[in-house]
Parts: C-alpha cells; sequence; structure tokens
C-alpha cells in the first residue's frame, strides 16, 4: 500500500496533467518515485508528462518501464500506444497493441483498435485477428464487422468479405460508408444479381453524397462489368475530375477505356497525371497496356519497367513487358524473358489413401465437382464461356477434395524444392521462402466451351489438374480440348504463331507453370466433359 506522501505526489501529477501543466506532472512524478522507483503509477504520470512536454522518446521509455513492472497495466499500455502513434511509429504501436491484448485485460474496443493500427501498418492478417477478438467479445460490434469485410475484400477473400458486409447490411440502421464498402467488396462480384445490388448501394450513397469518390469509382466498376459502358465512363470521368490524385479512379477509366479499344484516349487521360502514373503500379501498367495496344512499344517497355520497379514481380507486369519485347522487334529476349516452354512442369499426383484405384479417385472427384455447391454457369468478367465454375473449391469438403489438395500440396513442395534460383528471370528469382497461399476452383466444360486467354495476376505459379476428359481430345490439327500458351488477348500484340504452343492434358496429371503465361483451353466438339481443378499458389 502506498504511503501517504507518495499519494500526494500521484494526485499532484495527475491534477497537473489535467490542467495542461506537463512542467508540475513531471516534478511531481519524479519526487513520487525518488519515494518508490518500482511504483507502475509514478512511471506512467511521467511518461505522460515528458509526452505532453514535448519529450515523446523519454515518454515511451517511462511508459514501456511502467508495463513492465505491471503488464497487467491496460492505461500504461493504451498510453504507451497512443504516444507512438502520435510519433508517427505505426508499426511500433501495432506491435505494442498486440502484446497489449496479450498481456492485459482488453474489451472489445481494445480489439477493434489494436486491428485498426495493424492495418495501417499493412500487417491485414493480424488486423483480420483482432477484428474477430473484438466480434468474439461483442458480437453485435459494427466497426468490427465493417472493418473485418474490408480486411478480406483487401486480401482477396471475396467470399468471407461478401458475407460480412451482407450481414451488416440486412442490420439496420445501416451507416453510408456501409454502403460505400459493400459497393467496393461487391464491385469484384461476378454475378450480374450481385452487381446489381452494388449498384443500388453505390446509388443509395451518391443520393445523399453525390460527390463521393470512392463510390464513383466503385459504381463504375459495377457498371462496366454489367456491360453499361457509356454510363460507366461517366461515373469514372466524374470521379477523377473531383479527385485528380485519386489513383483508383484514374485507374477505372484507363481501364475501360482500354477494354473498349480506345488506347488512345487512355493514354491521353493517364497523360493528365504524370506524376500519379509514375508512383502508381496499376497506373504504370496500364499505361504500359494503352501503348501497346496503340502500336508504341519503346513507350509500353519504359512504362512496363517502371511498374516493374515498383513490383519487381507483378505477374501483369511480366506478360506485358514480354509483349513489348516482342513488339519492338526483341523476340529473342521475349522468350528467354518468359522461358515459358522451358518452365513449364508435368506430373502425376498420387492417390490419396481410401482409394483403390486413379480411377475410382478421379471418378469420385468428377462427382463432387458436378454436385458442388459453389458451381456457376459463365461468371461474369471471368474466362469461361460455355462452362461451369466454382470460386473455392474448399469449400466443400469431400474425402476427394481433401485427398486431392492432400495430393496436391506434396506435389507443390516436391517442385519448389528442386526449382533453381536465376536472378534475372522474373519467375526463378520470385522470392519463395516462408508460407504460401493457395487458391483452388475447378471448371466443367462440354462441348463447344473454352476457358478464354488469361493469366493469373495475383499470384507466382499456376497450375491445372485434370479430372475427366472428354474420348476424342486432340483430334485433327486444331488438338481439341488442348490447352495452349502464349496466345494474348485479343488487342495486344500477338505473337509469331511458332512461340505458340499447345500441351495435351491427360486425366490424373498436374501441369504446372508461371503465372504471367497467357493459356487458354481450345473448343472440342462431340461427347464428353472436360472437367478440371486449376490454383494459384502466391507467397505470404
Amino acid at each position: 500500500m502506498s504511503s501517504p506522501s507518495l499519494q500526494r505526489e500521484l494526485s499532484a501529477a495527475a491534477a497537473a496533467l489535467g490542467r495542461q501543466d506537463p512542467a508540475a506532472a513531471e516534478q511531481a512524478a519524479r519526487r513520487a518515485l525518488a519515494l518508490d522507483q518500482n511504483h507502475a503509477d509514478a512511471w506512467n504520470l511521467l511518461g505522460l508528462a515528458l509526452a505532453h512536454g514535448g519529450r515523446a522518446e523519454g515518454g515511451v521509455a517511462a511508459l514501456q518501464h511502467a508495463v513492465r513492472l505491471r503488464p497487467g497495466y491496460r492505461n500504461a499500455w493504451d498510453n504507451l500506444i497512443a504516444v507512438l502513434e502520435h510519433m508517427g511509429q505505426v508499426e511500433v504501436a501495432a506491435g505494442v497493441a498486440l502484446e497489449a491484448l496479450r498481456r492485459a485485460a482488453s474489451s472489445a474496443e481494445h480489439c477493434h483498435a489494436a486491428g485498426v493500427l495493424c492495418f495501417r501498418a499493412g500487417q491485414s492478417e493480424q488486423a483480420a485477428d483482432c477484428f474477430e477478438q473484438a466480434l468474439a467479445r461483442q458480437p453485435g460490434q459494427r466497426k468490427a464487422a465493417h472493418d473485418l469485410a474490408v480486411v478480406r475484400h483487401m486480401q482477396q477473400r471475396d467470399a468471407e468479405a461478401r458475407e460480412q458486409i451482407a450481414a451488416l447490411i440486412a442490420t439496420p440502421p445501416v451507416a453510408l460508408h456501409e454502403r460505400a464498402s459493400f459497393a467496393a467488396i461487391y464491385s469484384r462480384a461476378t454475378e450480374p444479381v450481385q452487381l446489381n445490388q452494388a449498384l443500388a448501394q453505390a446509388e443509395a450513397v451518391l443520393h445523399v453524397e453525390p460527390e463521393h469518390v470512392g463510390v464513383l469509382d466503385s459504381g463504375a466498376i459495377v457498371l462496366g462489368k454489367l456491360g453499361r459502358r457509356a454510363e460507366a465512363e461517366q461515373w469514372a470521368r466524374r470521379a477523377v475530375a473531383l479527385a485528380p490524385g485519386h489513383a483508383g479512379a484514374l485507374y477505372t477509366l484507363a481501364r475501360l477505356l482500354d477494354e473498349e479499344g480506345r488506347a488512345e484516349a487512355a493514354i491521353a487521360a493517364l497523360a493528365e497525371q504524370p506524376g500519379l502514373v509514375e508512383e502508381d503500379l496499376r497506373l504504370a501498367r496500364s499505361l504500359g497496356s494503352a501503348c501497346l495496344k496503340a502500336g508504341q512499344g519503346e513507350s509500353a517497355l519504359r512504362a512496363l519497367d517502371r511498374a516493374l520497379q515498383l513490383a519487381p514481380f507483378d505477374q501483369l507486369a511480366i506478360a506485358l513487358r514480354g509483349l513489348a519485347l516482342y513488339q519492338s522487334g526483341r523476340a529473342a529476349a521475349a522468350r528467354d524473358y518468359w522461358r515459358l516452354d522451358g518452365l513449364l512442369d508435368r506430373r502425376v499426383l498420387a492417390v490419396p489413401a481410401g482409394y483403390a484405384s486413379a480411377q475410382a479417385w478421379l471418378a469420385a472427384l468428377a462427382d463432387d465437382i458436378r454436385q458442388h455447391s459453389r458451381m456457376r454457369f459463365e461468371p461474369v468478367g471471368l474466362a469461361a464461356h460455355g462452362g461451369w465454375l466454382t470460386d473455392d473449391l474448399l469449400a466443400d469438403q469431400t474425402p476427394a477434395i481433401q485427398g486431392f489438395e492432400r495430393s496436391l500440396r506434396a506435389a507443390i513442395a516436391d517442385y519448389l524444392s528442386q526449382l533453381p534460383v536465376e536472378a534475372d528471370q522474373p519467375f526463378l528469382a520470385a522470392p519463395r521462402q516462408g508460407q504460401w497461399r493457395i487458391n483452388l476452383w475447378a471448371t466443367r466444360t462440354l462441348a463447344g466451351g473454352v476457358i478464354d486467354t488469361h493469366i493469373h495476376e495475383d499470384s507466382w505459379l499456376s497450375g491445372a489438374f485434370y479430372v475427366c476428359l472428354p474420348p476424342d481430345l486432340g483430334q485433327g490439327e486444331a488438338h481439341a480440348g488442348w490447352i495452349e500458351f502464349g496466345r494474348p488477348h485479343r488487342g495486344l500484340p500477338p505473337l509469331p504463331e511458332t512461340d505458340i504452343f499447345v500441351r495435351e492434358p491427360k486425366a490424373g496429371e498436374l501441369l504446372l507453370f508461371p503465372s504471367y503465361a497467357y493459356h487458354r483451353t481450345l473448343p472440342f466438339a462431340g461427347e464428353g466433359e472436360r472437367i478440371s481443378i486449376s490454383f494459384d499458389l502466391a507467397f505470404v
């Protein structure tokens, strides 16, 4: 128990802080410490006095000493976090906030505040964990529910983000920022119903705040996907006019123009913000794409080299840079840069335990895919035409699907262990230490169905596993049903036909390739179906 004299000094320090007299507070706190050097309250008050008096570093040291003396001292932790945040040390503050959650009693508000700091520090997974902790303590906390949805959207965990924000919108009263986030999150949807829901929420926000730039941007994306291209351009141009420094809005406008075949217009729009383009990956990349479509190979190279300075292993920039090399007359350099044929890898997956043969396993896997709960026909904005896709294969945890995941992970681990490192080749130079995340989805097509040309932008390694194939696969010179590599999207400069190649899929086999590789499936006629599982892998 503290002595009366010590209590008087502590009270004097607190009173001085209350009247904004940090010098008097410091003197009283130091007198208290002279009476008891190990009194956590005195160190806490000294830390506040020093921080308020313009000596933030000394304040941090004192507050750190307070929590060392009393690890469960929630008030001192909060003060330490606040001082660090005020100093601009957001990453350090986030780390301290996480430690405080482990050491001191914490409310839902504490968990949410820690999540916000982690989000600001670029620590998305830690932020999500904090928001989930906040919701566990207080299930109805709207701030945490909203911010969790935003983080999952940023992580491209779209199904979780949509579920979270949809639940929030369904529970009134709904705030404008929640409607705005719904529009942003659902702008990545592929179903017309969901896109129209996003548009409705965007329009509701704009009815109240007609100059909400973020919502104008989200709405432009949605309108573009719905085929309402003129309206999409109007929304995007309005967003750019309202906020010339808004990189997202400019990117949306440039992409809309580019996709419409108006490369010169896209270049002109980007040329109005050269500084923004120079510092933003998406804009530099968009400029490169537009220059390619306008036949300006050297300009495309300069833009894409800048994009790769900003993000050295960006898959779309790598894909486009290869095309720019071809367009600039450097085909040999382009081949060496991509090295597509040499980097393809083919292997047979091990049959999971519990199946008598590969045929039995593949038959069970095919049945599970045909009946998958997430199967959709021709999702909007994706490459499937005349076919069905699942958005998350692992949403259905059947024995055959679980067995596939185990076999796939083992095969990938073996592949990674054998892969060399080459500093000047974009696939082999990429860092591949630590953990990796994998996304899986299945595709089912009948006669005439195809997966159009695409790349996998958000990963590093991609692949396809073949579950079921039609009996007449590969008939004729057209290699019906095979997978083709190297042919870019329409509108982009074509490759010489000699640099485009095909590979025959085989049931039970896995084909691995760099995510930047342009690829498509060739159509087939006749009976049967083509069922495959695709994956994306990225290191985290």
